[in-house]
């Protein structure tokens, strides 16, 4: 598991994004010293910001997410104490039809001997698996020494080696010990080696050399020992080894020509007898060519036999203890069906503990059915999840995921342990009834997550400004040093922006980047979409000038009349009018019976451009402060936004003078 007091950041790589380092909780001083680290997240993201892919990034365990500390180093990044409440949830809870129950929630009060037992099970499992981590970190560096050793004696049987071709027998060097590492790397990957028996070759027809080399290669292991322990032919004349090795391969390959045409089973037997002791009988003259022309890989080789040796000794440790836990698996599911009838009423207690805080007594609850799990029941009587509202289901969901996270102890006393709880988007699909009743209940949850003696941190993800508010004042009630208020930036090169929430302006942002966009050049700034200029000028005209409809024409026909002693403005204007109608934004009725689904723009990249420059212009004339002033900022900008605006209204009526 992350040690959640310790997460200060949370680094993810993406295939769409790359990677971003997101600094939830990373809190700093007024002189810019780390200060400690915050206990809550509150995340504002707009539609496209990303928010959807930090949550899925914390609901699965990949490489690609890493937890950090304040240091910047990477934490343990085991996922099993990371709970994430998202739609996934929500869909592998509810959206199957025809569900009748929920999946029996255990283990969140009192359950007598079988819990006793069931923890003492899982203490036992817990010490097993830390002698198997022990294991398997042994097997990693075992496979890591072992690959070294292979990499150089790889180098013996290079075909280029002047060294091994200069040698008659040198080919035969090459095949064996090519069927040794082969050999090796099955045992590395766990697997058997139990076809290279001399039964299951002889069965096949004419044996293979690659088969045949690896059942040579078999007698490594006690040919080196011999000669460790021994020193056998050590010394021995090279060309008569040559010789030798040349006729025991010979003789072998007569052997198992027998043995492939003998009916006898004494015979047989003779052979196969005989076929062993002359394997050895090239290895071990094998092993003296090398020992005497290659003694640095003749040592390797030993390495590699002695290494393997207690490659294989851990790998029987662990899968001895994989079959011990696999047991006591075995008997902790045999304790949980004993305690579910009996347990799952406590449950349900529990679960509609939170339920009432959401609706009231009279509203949803759960109740055990008779065979397993649990019936819902509303003010209209029993009802299968199916036939719930949305928003229904997702108050079901969210007060189930917290059941779920107790896993063996009180729903409040569970949200105090050292976990990470992630909430994307928990009222969403509410109306606003659910989302009061949802709001108390995260508001009495908070408490305990965030009390003085708990060990979890808390992410809170929202695409609603008014809740992310709500759910900052709540935190702040409990623990206002402990919170950190973000919102998800559209800017590729950042992650999060400091936010207040209370300040969170759309019509501004939209505006800004209208705005941006027509007081600079064409290549400057951001292109703001249609549908945003859109609702700029449809939210100028209603609560400026109070129109509903952006393309009825007649009202900006009235108004160019208040114009008529610039006579600039005027024919600005009458050329101002049919461009609005012609350009009336992305719900075009006409664009989608013409054929243009995705609702491509009509205007190219320069008529664009001058389109948002007449919006402006247009806002400017009208109501000259309005942009200046809802921009906000200081004299200084202000003054700034004012001579940038006179001189785009000079540069657009510029083409309108007599």
């Amino acid at each position: 598991m992350v040690d959640a007091t310790k997460v200060s950041k949370i680094k993810i790589d993406t295939e769409y994004t790359g990677e971003k380092t997101f600094p939830l909780f990373s809190r700093f001083k007024q002189n810019g010293d780390k200060d400690k680290d915050a206990q809550c997240a509150i995340i504002l993201g707009m539609n496209g910001s990303g928010k959807s892919t930090l949550a899925r990034a914390l609901s699965t365990e990949t490489d690609e997410t890493k937890f950090l500390d304040k240091e910047e180093e990477a934490l343990e990044s085991d996922f099993s104490n990371v709970h994430v409440f998202n739609e996934q949830f929500i869909v592998d809870n509810f959206h199957v039809p025809d569900i009748e129950r929920l999946e029996s929630v255990i283990l969140l009060g009192d359950s007598s001997d079988n819990e006793k037992n069931i923890t003492a099970l899982r203490e036992m499992k817990n010490r097993k698996l830390e002698e198997r981590d022990e294991y398997c970190k042994e097997i990693d560096a075992l496979k890591v020494t072992i690959g070294n050793h292979v990499e150089n004696v790889k180098k013996l049987i290079n075909p280029n080696s002047s060294s091994l071709n200069r040698l008659r027998s040198g080919y035969l060097i090459r095949d064996c010990v090519e069927g040794f590492i082969s050999n090796v790397e099955s045992i590395l990957d766990g697997e058997s080696n139990s076809i290279y028996d001399i039964d299951s070759l002889t069965t096949t027809g004419q044996v293979s050399d690659e088969d045949l080399n690896r059942w040579l290669a078999k007698f490594f292991g006690p040919v080196y020992l011999d000669a460790f322990l021994f020193g056998l032919n050590l010394y021995s004349d090279i060309t008569l080894l040559n010789d030798n090795l040349l006729k025991s391969k010979e003789e072998i390959y007569t052997l198992f020509s027998q043995m492939r045409s003998s009916k006898s089973s004494v015979a047989r037997k003779n052979i196969d007898s005989r076929i062993h002791r002359e394997g050895s009988s090239y290895v071990s003259c094998l092993q003296s060519i090398i020992a005497q022309e290659f003694p640095n890989e003749n040592k390797e080789i030993g390495e590699i036999i002695q290494e393997c040796d207690n490659f294989s000794m851990v790998v029987k440790k662990k899968n001895s203890l994989d079959k011990e836990i696999e047991g006591i698996d075995s008997e902790i599911d045999i304790e949980f069906n004993s305690i579910e009838p009996k347990n799952r009423t406590h449950s349900a207690m529990e679960i509609n503990k939170l339920l009432n805080i959401v609706f009231g007594p009279g509203g949803i609850k759960l109740a055990p059915s008779g065979v397993a799990g649990y019936r819902i029941i509303n003010n209209r009587g029993y009802v299968t999840p199916n036939r719930l509202s949305i928003g229904e289901r997702n108050i079901l969901s969210l007060c189930y995921f917290f059941a779920k996270i107790a896993e063996g102890s009180d729903i409040e006393k569970s949200l105090r342990q050292n976990r990470i709880i992630v909430l994307d988007d928990p009222v969403s699909s509410f109306d606003k009834e659910k989302k009061y009743g949802v709001t108390l209940l995260l508001a009495y949850l908070f408490q305990y997550i965030l009390s003085e003696d708990s060990d979890a941190k808390l992410i809170i993800m929202t695409h609603d400004n008014s809740f992310a508010l709500n759910m900052k004042l709540a935190v702040s009630a409990i623990n206002s040093s402990g919170l950190q208020c973000w919102k998800l930036s559209l800017d590729k090169d950042k992650s999060l922006e400091y936010s207040n929430f209370k300040y969170v302006d759309k019509y501004r942002d939209m505006l800004e980047g209208v705005y941006n966009f027509a007081v600079s050049k064409l290549d400057d700034s951001k292109v703001p979409d249609l549908n945003e200029i859109r609702r700029v000028w449809e939210s100028f005209m209603l609560f400026e000038l109070g129109q509903m409809n952006i393309s009825d024409m007649a009202p900006v026909k009235i108004l160019s009349g208040y114009f008529k002693n610039d006579s600039r403005i005027e024919k600005f204007l009458k050329v101002f009018v049919p461009m609005l109608f012609v350009n009336v934004g992305s719900h075009s009725q006409n664009d989608t019976m013409d054929g243009n689904l995705y609702l491509d723009p009509d205007l190219d990249d320069d008529q664009y451009y001058e389109y948002a420059r007449c919006i402006i212009c247009f806002m400017y004339f009208v109501a000259p402060h309005h942009i200046v002033w809802r921009l906000g900022g200081s004299a200084k900008d202000k003054d700034d936004r004012i001579e940038k605006l006179d001189i785009l209204r000079e540069e657009v009526l510029d083409k309108y003078k007599d």
